[in-house]
């Protein structure tokens, strides 16, 4: 009885995480999609795949840290004009969040001063009520190394 209890529930859990494989390719390319929406400075593409808890922080830390409400107003400042990527790892940390590292370099600004830099990224996606994944959280920091593989 109880080895039948377990069988089913390591094949609940295995099935969802399969799935979850199954949603990563989707989840990398709303990543790379992002990355263009930002380039094209479509806020509503960018509002389409972000939660509205999304959180944002970098090397200067919580204390700085933002949420869509600042990306909304602050986006007529921020302009993205080119960026490359380099590989995109998706580790599935859960069923339903999968966690997307990659370093990759920004040519932009932002309230008028150059952000242009190499950065690496990790952000984190999960997958919301009505089955939609979600970027809920993005930590991007400026990397001391130079990438061939994304810098210039």
């Amino acid at each position: 009885m109880f080895a039948t209890r377990l069988l089913g529930v390591l094949l609940v859990c295995v099935s969802a995480f399969a799935h979850a494989a199954g949603d990563a390719e989707a989840v990398l390319d709303m990543e790379r999609g992002l990355w263009s929406a930002w380039k094209a400075h479509d806020l509503a593409a960018i509002e389409a795949v972000t939660a509205l808890d999304y959180y944002s922080i970098d090397e200067q830390g919580p204390s700085h840290a933002i949420g869509l409400t600042e990306i909304r107003r602050d986006f007529p400042t921020y302009a993205l004009k080119d960026f490359k990527l380099g590989p995109m790892t998706a580790r599935i940390i859960a069923p339903n969040t999968i966690v997307i590292v990659y370093n990759a370099h920004i040519f932009g600004s932002a309230r008028g001063k150059d952000v242009s830099r190499g950065v690496a990224e990790a952000s984190v996606w999960t997958k919301r009520l009505g089955g939609k994944w979600r970027n809920v959280l993005l930590h991007e920091v400026t990397r001391s190394q130079r990438d061939a593989a994304v810098d210039p």
